[in-house]
């Protein structure tokens, strides 16, 4: 497949998952013909990349209204934010997405819980790229002793940082297993893991903080192993979405599908959860997110190899049968010794943030960097010493 095949399969699967089922006129008895879904004959190839390139051109022209024109629906956002550490102090860099350039930075306070410092940290945006919140953790992913602390932070339109705004909330001693701010950043998701004594058994729920307000709603996810992962919001801030986790007794996990909750518009009680079930679990992804409204995931599957070798994949699979569509990234790399190709591969091996589109991310297969339609960019933004990176736009 060509470039230019390639950027036209994007850009249709683009507009088709703008179309809304629920808006479609009814279907009359169908006319046989020719499937059209996988190839294009001729005359309808030039017709629709006539279209992509007119769109490329208008995009491109110079502009002649006082007003900039609103972002296009696809386009890379202008700013992504990081967080690593610099010594014993946590800095969030704002950088301009085409290379990385700092644009601000601001300091991050490091929080001290039973005379620890924080362990691990996380960022998350809101799809308008202005609103993000950033997660602090003292205690990792241990249940019972987990203390999160959640900053606000907003940038405005030129890459500068505001003030950080700490979110009252209280995690239980849960692990944070995701996060998900609302397209206005009003409302924040948090995924929580707990486990039950005296029989071990991971569960989890989704707490569902105004953050205008500091309401907290809590909707259970379920027991006997199954958890939520990174939620997603809806396009009416109103669903939730998130792939669902087993994790068995032995520690082994898996996506085995997708629940969507929908809150009510008053009361705050969920209808009934949708789950969509995978005819087979997915095994082996380390870290997945929805995108695409949904319709798709995106994972990391890292392992180590011989030689000191370690690979890194991104996948893109089907959110509706978990079935593998395509490999978004690889990269194989040497290592110094097994511990470092092991260390690599817990660390730095991740899918960490998606436009509202899902065609760009932010990721890591051990360089840090975005992915643009399948193109891999390097960019600054991973921590010096352990190369960890903690992104999103």
């Amino acid at each position: 497949m060509t470039a230019v095949e390639q950027r036209l399969r994007e850009e249709l699967r683009r507009i088709a998952d703008q179309v809304d089922p629920a808006e479609m006129r009814p279907l009359r008895a169908p006319v046989r013909r020719r499937a059209a879904r996988r190839w294009l004959n001729p005359a309808s190839a030039a017709t629709g990349l006539a279209a992509v390139i007119g769109v490329i051109v208008l995009l491109a022209s110079p502009s002649t209204g006082a007003k900039p024109a609103a972002p296009v629906s696809g386009a890379m956002p202008r700013y992504y934010v990081s967080a690593s550490d610099s010594g014993a102090k946590l800095y969030a860099y704002v950088r301009d997405a085409r290379d990385g350039r700092v644009t601000g930075q601001v300091l991050v306070p490091v929080p001290v819980v039973r005379g620890e410092s924080i362990t691990t940290w996380a960022v998350v945006a809101a799809a308008d790229g202005r609103h993000f919140v950033i997660a602090t953790s003292v205690g990792g992913d241990l249940p019972g002793v987990s203390a999160a602390t959640l900053f606000r932070l907003t940038i405005s339109g030129t890459g500068q940082p505001g003030r950080l705004t700490r979110v009252r909330f209280d995690n239980r001693g849960q692990p944070v297993s995701g996060l998900a701010l609302s397209s206005d950043g009003g409302s924040l998701a948090v995924s929580l893991e707990r486990e039950f004594p005296p029989n071990p058994g991971v569960a989890g729920s989704v707490d569902v903080i105004d953050l205008a307000t500091g309401a907290v709603q809590t909707f259970s996810v379920g027991t006997n192993g199954n958890s939520a992962g990174v939620p997603l919001w809806g396009s009416d801030d109103r669903t939730l979405m998130f792939p669902l986790w087993h994790t068995t007794t032995s520690g082994q996990s898996s996506i085995t599908g997708v629940e969507a909750i929908q809150m009510g518009p008053s009361s705050g009680r969920p209808v009934p959860a949708r789950i969509t079930v995978f005819p087979v679990p997915v095994r082996g992804i380390g870290t997945a997110l929805l995108i695409g409204g949904g319709k798709y995931l995106v994972g990391s599957s890292c392992s180590t190899g011989k030689d000191d070798t370690a690979t890194a994949r991104i996948l893109e699979l089907s959110a509706t049968n978990g079935r593998l569509d395509r490999v978004v990234r690889a990269q194989t790399s040497r290592f110094k010794s097994q511990d470092a190709a092991q260390q690599a591969v817990a660390l730095t091996c991740s899918v960490l943030s998606a436009d509202p589109s899902g065609r760009h991310l932010l990721g890591q297969a051990f360089t840090f960097g975005r992915i643009d339609n399948g193109t891999f960019t390097a960019l600054p933004g991973a921590s010096g010493d352990d190369r960890y990176a903690a992104a999103a736009w």
